[in-house]
């Protein structure tokens, strides 16, 4: 395949040359109870390259039963005749070509419909160049879940607080969210293949009266209405195949004059327009809309923030611009500068404000928990950002591996406080974390993680006695309750402020301010004595028998054991070099050697 301004493509002469040397028959020869019949259409303006995309269609590993192309009466009057000889010859290799009224993108499904009441139709377009497992993977998900629509490439209806679905151009495009699961909300494009199991759609499918009337030149938007309205939901197939392969990519950026329905339906508004027709003449749609089933799972951020009036904009801007819409993004000012004029300015009624005295951002954090209800939680730095991809993410990683506690990567960016000037970028810790990793160091950014609020309620409130590392003993009591998950994308960006050849870190807070450390520390690692006393005794233990198989290796006895308790002595010798060069443990005893000096 070739690349042309970000366009996948095919090249036309290598694979004429396959299609002459082909001959591979491209129906399946066996007799199928429920037939696979694959649909296309196509004008006569589109039909010089039209058999490029119909040889992708035989070639497929898993076959259908039909390939049928249909064309229009009234454009081809001289049938056959008016049909270029490239096309035609592919009706030795298994394509049928039928002939029907011109109700134009309709052709696509609507006559086969018709024709095979009681068989899976699977539309594909005529300028795509379709993978050779395309079908197999839309079938292989159809007979997991043969009450939904399945396709390749859909994109993500957003909807506003009121439930209504917002303009076209604001929906998130070639969705990830819902990938694993069907939803009302994914809306099936067609450009990417599409299966409709016999008798899913609407009875209202073949009405030409009211599909022309309604949605004339948005014929995807005809057909998911038609799902929903029968109570049937759209999935998106497991491997999908959502980026295109272009036959013409020429034709697809515009550049040659020809119109694309596509680009016609979005220049001219077409998609809002006609999404409107449908919802003013199904009005149960919208309260499908309404339903709590259609609405995706709402997250409280929870964003604390002290004196950062020059930094917050940034943070909040990366919110705003987030891909997954249902949210709410709670601002904690915690006794700093006030703020709310640039909160005001944002008139979005997803940001909530409050005001507290100064108590530290362990209050500030457990005041939006203790008053905030949505299923599930993120966080926020006043100082960072996070990418537009980050919500959907991490919240689609959780619903798909039914996890409590998921996270993210991010990177780690030193800047120049005065000047503003970059110094250096890295990504931050991206590792497979657990809970043993998080018990002597942090691995975790608490910006780049999203959980339940179940996991919340097993665990509790951030710990108030706190002034620093108030992150890490949350993150590490989340994962003591469930096990992190690793969402392996980076998400966000960490910015380090360097003011004075000083880091704004826990290493150089240690200079400044030892014993708010060591505190802090004390009442960290207390949390966890039992497990630091467990793991010393075992320790000790171990060594003894240590010289109980020194006792037996000179006696010539139980090699084995020998072998097998030395190893197990080595392990632990192992964690316990790791435990001391951590981090946090270090300083922990760096802060205990000095105040037994005192």
């Amino acid at each position: 395949m070739n690349k042309y301004n970000g366009i996948l493509y095919i090249n036309k002469n290598k694979v004429q040359k396959e299609i002459k040397n082909y001959s591979e028959f491209g129906l399946y020869k066996g007799n199928r109870k429920t037939k696979i019949i694959v649909s296309l259409t196509s004008f006569p303006e589109r039909m010089y390259d039209v058999h490029f995309a119909i040889f992708s269609l035989l070639k497929q590993s898993f076959k259908p039963d039909k390939i049928i192309l249909w064309l229009g009466k009234e454009e081809f009057p001289n049938k056959e005749k008016d049909v270029p000889k490239e096309i035609l010859k592919l009706k030795k290799l298994g394509l049928t070509i039928l002939w029907t009224k011109n109700i134009k993108s309709y052709k696509k499904l609507i006559p086969s419909l018709k024709k095979f009441p009681n068989d899976i139709i699977v539309t594909a377009d005529d300028d795509i160049y379709y993978p050779k497992k395309w079908l197999k993977f839309l079938y292989q998900s159809y007979l997991k879940n043969p009450n939904n629509v399945h396709c390749h490439r859909a994109h993500q209806i957003k909807i506003d607080e009121h439930g209504f679905p917002l303009p076209y151009s604001q929906w998130n495009k070639e969705t990830a969210f819902f990938k694993n699961n069907s939803s009302t909300l994914n809306f099936a494009t067609g450009a990417g293949g599409i299966l409709y199991p016999p008798k899913i759609l609407y009875k209202d499918v073949l009405n030409e009266h009211l599909f022309n009337k309604l949605c004339p030149t948005t014929d995807d938007i005809w057909f998911w209405a038609m799902t929903i309205l029968n109570n049937k939901k759209i999935k998106i197939v497991k491997n999908n195949i959502s980026k295109l392969t272009y036959i013409n990519p020429e034709r697809e950026l515009g550049l040659n004059g020809e119109k694309t329905l596509m680009i016609e339906n979005i220049i001219k508004k077409q998609n809002d327009i006609q999404l409107t027709n449908i919802l003013n003449q199904y009005i149960y749609i919208k309260n499908i809309f309404k339903s709590s089933d259609v609405k995706s799972p709402k997250i409280d951020i929870i964003l604390p923030t002290y004196n950062r009036a020059n930094k917050i904009k940034i943070a909040i801007d990366s919110i705003i611009n987030q891909t997954y819409p249902n949210w709410i993004l709670h601002i904690v000012n915690d006794g700093g500068e006030d703020i709310s004029s640039i909160i005001e300015g944002y008139k979005d009624k997803r940001i909530k404000y409050y005001s507290r005295k100064h108590t530290g951002k362990p209050g500030a954090v457990n005041y939006v928990l203790k008053n905030s209800k949505n299923p599930y939680i993120a966080y926020m730095d006043d100082d960072d950002i996070v990418f537009p991809n980050h919500l959907e993410l991490l919240l689609t990683a959780a619903i798909e591996n039914n996890k409590e506690f998921v996270y993210s990567d991010t990177y780690l960016t030193e800047i120049k406080e005065k000047t503003g000037e970059q110094l250096s970028q890295k990504i931050e810790n991206n590792l497979d974390v657990n809970y043993e990793m998080l018990r002597f160091q942090n691995y975790i950014n608490h910006k780049q993680i999203l959980h339940t609020r179940k996991l919340y309620k097993k665990v509790g409130e951030y710990d108030e006695r706190l002034s620093i590392l108030i992150d890490w003993d949350y993150i590490k009591r989340l994962a003591k309750e469930s096990e992190p998950y690793h969402v392996k994308i980076i998400t966000g960006n960490h910015f380090l402020y360097i003011k004075d050849k000083q880091i704004n870190s826990i290493s150089g807070l240690w200079t400044k301010n030892p014993e708010k450390v060591g505190e802090s520390l004390n009442i960290i690692f207390s949390k966890d004595k039992l497990a630091m006393i467990d793991l010393f005794t075992k320790y000790q233990s171990y060594k003894q028998l240590e010289e109980s198989n020194k006792q037996l290796e000179e006696s010539n006895k139980s090699i084995r054991l020998i072998q097998k308790e030395n190893l197990e002595i080595k392990e632990l010798e192992d964690s316990l070099k790791k435990i001391r060069s951590a981090k946090f443990f270090k300083l922990w005893r760096m802060y205990n050697k000095l105040t037994k000096k005192q």
